[in-house]
């Protein structure tokens, strides 16, 4: 009966089926599902079940408000497991129904072929710096076995290769991943590709991950200072982060309300806490206010963020 109903869940899936192709050994070999509730009511997921030791499976959030969505982040084992391997993942859901959806992970991890570390993880890179990331790569079995080409199909990732060792079958490269100073901020996720020459011509892929950073960054850059009275006051922080020490020159209310008083620091540092004070008076709703932070940078002369607040009787 339950597998009868699961119409309903599926279709809050983008796709139900993964492969990884053909992994090297300890590999980073990750995948995330979408899953966005298309209902008016709240989904909830109450189990996940996986058929296969070689995959693990988490959902970021088990409780979906209409119109929200989450990722259900999938693991190939590759350290533990070689070779073909196939795993079925079911996620049971309990509201607004009961039913059952099941995905399809599968995937080849080589014995032959070995990476380290798994993959090329940045973690968080200032833009306009770039960063470097280098991998070991180690083959044992045939003698004339050889990577003919690394190729990286995103602009602002660069791959090249130098052999290290030969010694038989047994042959050792150095994989040099590139992010360059150019990449546009945000969350870089990707792959490079090693062609190599065996019979199938298969191409394994190395797993690129990486925030990049704004030089200069306001936190937030939408502050909300809550819900208040007429007559509350509250004070709240917005820190501004730089690279290098700089100064605060100006401050400049482009628009909104009159109530809110903003210190500016006068001191030479990297980080500087601007506090934002707002007196509520009668006036009621949304009140919001934006804001023109004027510095010494040269690259981010002018940097800008706002704030709101709701008052209510």
């Amino acid at each position: 009966r339950t597998r009868k109903n699961s119409k309903w869940a599926e279709t809050m899936f983008e796709q139900r089926r993964h492969s990884f192709g053909t992994v090297a050994r300890a590999a980073d070999a990750r995948f995330a599902f979408r899953i966005r509730n298309v209902y008016r009511q709240p989904v909830r997921i109450s189990k996940i079940k996986k058929s296969c030791g070689c995959t693990s499976a988490s959902a970021d959030q088990t409780l979906l408000e209409p119109g929200q969505e989450t990722y259900l982040r999938v693991v190939f084992d590759t350290r533990k497991f070689v070779g073909k391997k196939e795993s079925a993942i079911t996620v049971s859901f309990n509201r607004p129904a009961r039913a059952e959806v099941t995905l399809r992970i599968s995937g080849y991890i080589r014995k032959d072929l070995v990476i380290n570390p798994g993959g090329a993880q940045f973690g968080s890179i200032a833009q306009g710096e770039g960063a470097r990331k280098l991998i070991t790569i180690q083959y044992a079995g045939r003698s004339n076995w050889a990577i003919e080409e690394v190729v990286s199909r995103n602009p602002f990732l660069e791959a090249s290769l130098t052999p290290l060792s030969q010694r038989g079958g047994r042959i050792d490269y150095e994989l040099t991943i590139r992010v360059l100073p150019d990449a546009p901020t945000g969350y870089l996720r990707d792959q490079v590709w090693l062609r190599t020459n065996d019979r199938k011509r298969e191409s394994v892929p190395v797993r690129v991950e990486a925030k990049i950073e704004p030089s200069v960054v306001v936190n937030p850059a939408n502050l909300f200072l809550g819900v208040l009275k007429p007559g509350d006051k509250v004070t709240r922080p917005v820190v501004i982060r730089a690279r290098q020490p700089f100064r605060v020159t100006g401050l400049e209310q482009i628009e909104g309300a009159d109530s809110f008083r903003i210190e500016i620091p006068l001191e030479l540092k990297a980080v500087h806490v601007i506090p934002v004070t707002f007196t509520a008076n009668d006036i009621e709703g949304r009140l919001a206010g934006r804001f023109r932070v004027l510095t010494d940078l040269k690259e981010h002369p002018e940097l800008e963020f706002q704030s709101y607040v709701q008052v209510s009787k």
